[in-house]
């Protein structure tokens, strides 16, 4: 329900359905501009093929470009916050267990200090792909 609520799968359906009213516009596009279906006479056939056909080839082609521009990009997005996520919750029982250690060992480790700011580049990785903006800068 998850997905319902965030759009994704209205969006595939969306994309699905007019993918499929392309190819088939597109192929009676193209039997009626080749004379393969007949339509009643005084209609202008290679006109109304030629429209059809175009329509469809519209249709089916804006569907990829969207793949490669919206829906390619947000998959690989969603992926990469998990994988931050992943490697933050796993960072982070490093250093607990690094934590424990050194309060045990009642030492002071440079490592801790390195460990934290990976930690917080992380986060602000994290954040900067939920909002969409490059992590980078």
């Amino acid at each position: 329900t998850r997905g319902w609520a965030r759009g994704d799968r209205i969006v595939t359906w969306t994309l699905v359905v007019t993918f499929v009213i392309g190819l088939v516009a597109y192929l009676i596009g193209f039997a009626l501009a080749s004379e393969a279906l007949r339509l009643p006479a005084g209609w202008p056939t290679e006109l109304i093929g030629d429209l059809l056909a175009n329509l469809g080839v519209v249709l089916w082609t804006s569907v990829i470009l969207v793949l490669f521009i919206e829906v390619v990009p947000n998959w690989q997005q969603r992926r990469a916050q998990t994988w931050a996520r992943g490697a933050l919750s796993a960072l982070r029982e490093r250093g607990g267990e690094a934590a424990q250690a050194v309060a045990a060992e009642d030492l002071v480790d440079p490592t801790d200090a390195r460990l934290d700011a990976i930690l917080a580049r992380l986060e602000s990785i994290e954040e900067a792909l939920g909002r969409g903006r490059d992590p980078s800068s």
